[in-house]
Formats: C-alpha cells, sequence, structure tokens
C-alpha cells in the first residue's frame, strides 16, 4: 500500500520575499545591539552560540569603518564563547558597538552574527562585576514591523552613578534593521532624556544594514507601552530588531537597594498568542507577571491554584500587573504577551540571592520540543569572579502532565535536577531544575520532549541575575495558518523523496491573481510550467479565521534529496487590488523546501500474522 503525506506550507505574508522557512529561535543570520551599560564600555559583551550540528561562522563586530571580526566554530551539542570588551582575554573590542546616545544613530555600531552552514542559536549576555542581563537572540528571518516595548521603572533612591551618565538608572530602547533606508515610527509612553514628549510619535530612518538606533529615557522612568514601528520609505517596510533594556534596574519593594541592567530582544506583536503558562522562580517568594495588550477591551483570565479569575487594573490601556509566587495559566480572547520579572534580592525576604531580571515568555502557540540552552555560571563567563556572582543556574520547564516522562536533560531522567508539579486547573505540570552543579563544568543542556514544552534559562547570585526564553518559535499569526504535516513533530516545510505533497497558502485578503513557480525546483515531479500557466484556484471557497486558502490542486513529489545549501524553492506571486500598509499591491514569497531520503527501518521483525 502507497503512503501519502499531504501537508501545507503556511507563508507569511509580507511585502518581501521569505528568506527561509524555519520560524524558531534558530538560524544563520543575527543581528545584535549592545546598549548604555551602568559600567559603560568597561563592561563585556559574551555571545555564546550553540548548534545542534557542526557549524562554523564569523562575528562581524560592527559593519562600518574599523569593524573587526571572530571567526567561531561550533562542535555540535557544545557552546562557543566569544567576548566582546576591554578586558585581557577578550576576543574583539567593544570601542565600536558600545552605544550610548540619548537620541542618535550609530552608524555600523550593530553586532552581526553569520553562520556559514548550518542554523545556531544565539544568546547575548552584557556582563560586568555582579550587575548583567541576558537574552535570546532571534534569527532574521522572523523580525517583524511592530513592536509594543516591556520595561519597569527602577525605585532606586541613591543617585546611581552609570555609564549613561544619567542618575539613578534609564530605560532605553535600540533599534536595528538588516536592510538599508530603514525608516521606523515610535510613539513614546514616557519622555526621552531629550525632549520627545510622551503620545507624540516621530520617524528615524536607519540608512544601512547595522546601524544602531538607540533613545534613553529619563531617569527611573517605566517605558513599557512604547510602540515601535517599521513604516513605509518608498513603498517598503522593512523587518526590525528591537531591544528593550535599562542601563540599571531595582525593583520590587521601596528598600530596593542593589540592582541589574535588564536585556531583551523582544517578539514581534504578529507572533504573540493567547495561551501563556508560567512557573515561579527557584528559591525566590514571588515573582511580577505583566500581560501585554494591543487591544485594551481584551479580556485575560488566569488560573491559579485552579482558581479562574479575569485581570483588572490594566495600566495605560497596556498591561495587566500581579506578584505571585505560583505557577499560572493565561488566556486571553486576543494575542497578548506575558513577561516574567526577578526582584531585587532585599524584595525577597533576605534570605534569597539574584536581583533583577525580564524575561519574555513564549507563548503555547510558539513552543518546540528541542532546545539546547547555556547556563551563564561564573566559571563560565571571562574574569571569572571579577565579572560574575552567578553560583546557582537553574532551568524552568512547563509541559503537558501527559508528556513529562517523555522529557529529558542530555539524553537523561531529569531526576537527578528536579521533579516535575501539576499546575491545578490545567493539563500542564512545570518543574524548576537545579543545574548549578553540571553548568560549573559543563554549561551546555539538551532538552528534548515528544511533547512541545516552554523553557526559561536563569541564575542567581549574590545582588545579580541572569534570565531569557531558552528556545521558542516566533511565527507571524498575524497572515499565517498553522502550518500541518502529521509525518512532522514541528512546524517545517520538509518532505521526503517519491512522498506526495500538495502545496497550500492562506492569505488574509483575495488576491487579483496568484501564481506559483516551480522554475527552481528541478527535483519536481510532474515537472511544472512556469509561473503564468499555474492556476491559481480555491483549497476552501470559504474564509477561515479570516484566511483564505489557496492551493495548487495538484499533488507533486520529489524525485531527490537536497541539502541546506541547495532546497528546491517554490515560488508565489500575488496581486491584489488596494495597496498594503506599505503601498504595495504585489507580493513575492521564496519557500525552500528541504527533501530528505525516506526513512529506512532499523529493525527487522518476524512474523506469521498480517502486518
Amino acid at each position: 500500500m502507497q503512503k501519502f503525506c499531504f501537508f501545507f506550507l503556511a507563508l507569511f505574508f509580507t511585502t518581501q520575499s521569505l528568506v527561509a522557512q524555519n520560524f524558531s529561535n534558530k538560524g544563520t543570520d543575527f543581528w545584535i545591539t549592545y546598549p548604555g551599560h551602568i559600567d559603560g564600555n568597561t563592561s563585556e559583551m559574551g555571545i555564546y552560540i550553540t548548534a545542534g550540528t557542526n557549524a562554523t561562522g564569523i562575528i562581524y563586530v560592527g559593519t562600518g569603518v574599523g569593524a573587526q571580526t571572530i571567526p567561531f566554530t561550533v562542535v555540535a551539542n557544545t557552546i562557543t564563547k566569544k567576548f566582546i570588551g576591554l578586558l585581557a582575554g577578550s576576543d574583539a573590542s567593544n570601542a565600536g558597538v558600545y552605544v550610548n546616545l540619548s537620541d542618535g544613530i550609530a552608524t555600523g555600531a550593530a553586532i552581526h552574527v553569520v553562520s556559514n552552514d548550518n542554523p545556531v542559536v544565539v544568546y547575548a549576555h552584557i556582563i560586568k562585576t555582579a550587575r548583567s542581563g541576558a537574552t535570546l537572540v532571534l534569527p532574521s528571518n522572523v523580525w517583524g514591523q511592530s513592536y509594543i516595548v516591556p520595561s519597569y521603572a527602577s525605585v532606586a533612591t541613591s543617585a546611581a552613578s552609570n555609564g549613561t551618565g544619567v542618575a539613578g538608572g534609564i530605560g532605553l530602547l535600540t533599534i536595528v534593521a538588516a536592510n538599508a533606508n530603514t525608516s521606523v515610527k515610535i510613539t513614546p509612553s514616557v519622555p526621552t532624556i531629550s525632549g520627545r514628549p510622551a503620545g507624540i510619535p516621530y520617524t528615524i530612518t536607519l540608512p544601512n544594514p547595522g546601524d544602531v538606533y538607540q533613545v534613553q529615557f529619563q531617569s527611573k522612568a517605566d517605558i513599557s507601552g512604547t510602540l515601535v514601528q517599521s513604516v513605509s520609505n518608498g513603498g517598503t517596510c522593512q523587518k526590525i530588531a528591537v531591544f528593550s533594556s535599562t542601563s540599571w534596574s531595582a525593583f520590587g519593594c521601596s528598600n530596593a537597594n542593589s540592582g541589574d541592567n535588564l536585556y531583551q530582544q523582544l517578539f514581534p506583536t504578529t507572533a504573540w498568542g493567547k495561551t501563556f503558562i508560567t512557573a515561579p522562580a527557584k528559591t525566590r517568594i514571588s515573582d511580577n507577571i505583566r500581560v501585554f495588550v494591543t487591544d485594551p477591551t481584551t479580556v485575560v483570565t488566569k488560573i491559579e491554584n485552579g482558581i479562574t479569575t479575569t485581570l483588572t487594573g490594566l495600566v495605560n490601556n497596556t498591561f495587566y500587573e500581579y506578584s505571585t509566587g505560583n505557577a499560572t495559566y493565561i488566556s486571553a480572547n486576543n494575542p497578548i504577551s506575558v513577561v516574567q520579572y526577578f526582584t531585587t534580592m532585599a524584595c525577597q525576604g533576605g534570605a534569597t540571592i539574584g536581583d533583577p531580571e525580564m524575561v519574555l515568555i513564549n507563548p503555547v502557540e510558539q513552543t518546540i520540543n528541542n532546545i539546547t540552552v547555556f547556563s551563564a555560571h561564573r566559571n563560565q563567563v571571562l574574569g571569572t569572579s571579577s565579572q560574575s556572582n552567578v553560583t546557582n543556574c537553574y532551568l524552568n520547564i512547563i509541559i503537558k502532565s501527559n508528556s513529562t516522562s517523555s522529557f529529558k536533560i542530555n539524553g537523561t531522567s531529569p531526576a537527578t535536577y528536579g521533579s516535575f508539579t501539576s499546575i491545578p486547573g490545567t493539563a500542564y505540570s512545570y518543574m524548576q531544575a537545579d543545574v548549578s552543579t553540571i553548568s560549573a563544568t559543563n554549561p551546555v543542556q539538551t532538552l528534548a520532549a515528544d511533547s512541545s514544552f516552554i523553557a526559561i534559562a536563569y541564575g542567581f547570585g549574590n545582588v545579580e541575575s541572569y534570565g531569557y526564553n531558552a528556545g521558542t518559535n516566533v511565527k507571524d499569526f498575524s497572515q499565517i495558518a498553522t502550518f500541518q504535516n502529521k509525518y512532522v513533530t514541528i512546524d517545517s516545510p520538509i518532505t521526503c523523496v517519491n512522498t506526495s505533497i500538495r502545496f497550500s497558502v492562506p492569505l488574509s485578503f483575495q488576491p487579483t491573481s496568484l501564481q506559483w513557480d516551480f522554475s527552481k525546483a528541478p527535483d519536481i515531479n510532474p515537472a511544472a510550467a512556469p509561473a503564468s500557466t499555474v492556476p491559481a484556484n480555491y483549497l476552501d471557497s470559504n474564509s477561515i479565521n479570516g484566511l483564505y486558502y489557496y492551493s495548487t490542486k495538484t499533488a507533486y513529489t520529489f524525485i531527490a534529496a537536497n541539502t541546506a545549501a541547495v532546497r528546491d524553492t517554490i515560488k508565489l506571486y500575488t496581486t491584489s487590488a488596494t495597496a498594503d500598509g506599505c503601498g504595495s499591491t504585489s507580493q513575492s514569497y521564496s519557500i525552500p523546501v528541504a527533501v530528505y531520503p525516506l526513512p529506512a527501518a532499523n529493525f527487522t521483525i518476524s512474523s506469521s500474522v498480517c502486518v
């Protein structure tokens, strides 16, 4: 009997061609900004790179005059660490990439990480004398065009001297683009140091790829709710990367007297979800949770200890906030974003180490089932004790209760590191895995399960913390439907040799024309004619969730396998009667399809019954 594997290729609806079809934090092209810090450019930036397969690449430290390069090699399931700063042992100087501008563009100041072959995972970590912040870095193919900024107000009572020249700690916003002449509109939620008023949008243009725009806000202000949008510049809205940070922050109670810098790359609003789960940080009394909304009429409910409540008290039409030491299940009728904050250790009863940190939680809709993560123990940081106090490293894992037995850390049962606790009123459980001991000598943990899960990595030391999302999908939910392939455990455009497939695309509009082009897929069968002769047909005549599904109707097979370097690329061209927000009526898409050999069984059976 012949088996047929039918699947849909879900596409981003964008004015640009897709350069990849991997929607996760794994990628080959990353851009990082190095924002202002309390210790100025005496701080260091650690770039931590992991991969599931061997990979090589280059870190470009700056893109303008005087740019430096750091070649790197990553062995599968290990960590490669590179440091950018002024300390002896640094791999490059931070002189050209550390940005300290109250309101301006630093030409060529981005750090650009490029993998030459296989996808990698990148984390960035700003460190200096027990004041650190870390983020998961997102590849450029999952960037978006609209962001709502999370942050937190510092309550420092002392005039903390900091590298920005402003007392008490400040919020900073940095933006980078991978394309020339990218225009960005910013609507501040609070006044900036340079005098830009709250609520009044302004536009800046980044002339070159790798230019970094930074704006600083007034002392101890909460910049949460600041809106950042890529806008048309001659008919094109480019994707951008946005980082929210602070030079230094202390918060959680009135006597907060020690702090850390916050530092997170943001998820675009199109990747927000409707279901989130949080787990409390290990050893802490409570954490602060903020739920951000784009629509103030959004109804958000929370399940805590089995009790369901509706959140109230929306702040500035932007976020809800609550403090808890329990796991919580959050759901909404519209897309939301959830951010977890660790507070100053003095606010945790005096017996707990660790200081402020901000971690973006990925929605249940964006989870993945295999993650390689780095735990930033002080033994693994350049300068060791002079740069970091972190001694305790943890992983929070959230997974469906019926899948906990399949979860593994480094290929074995996680019982050595902790146990799962069910979350009342939900189908989920969480674990606070203590990986402190192993991280001191081997900071890499490979996390895997049969089911997708949420994971955050964090660490505490005396007056210091770090924390970041360990891994996630970053699919654009605004214009695409869920990718479906029952033979694949994650969303990805892959198939096997001689396996029947059918291509389908969901659009949020009904195009005036739609054409498929298989001319760049030489191994497809039957051989397809040029785009002009391929008709556009409905897969379903009705709109589903506001999306219209169009299909090739014809089923195809690929007669040969391909590689990451050479993919069979399907192209799609659409036109519409009305222009999009960037003034364009036509869109094009490139869909690299991975084709693998048919799997072969690694066992045999002998049976006298009908198989």
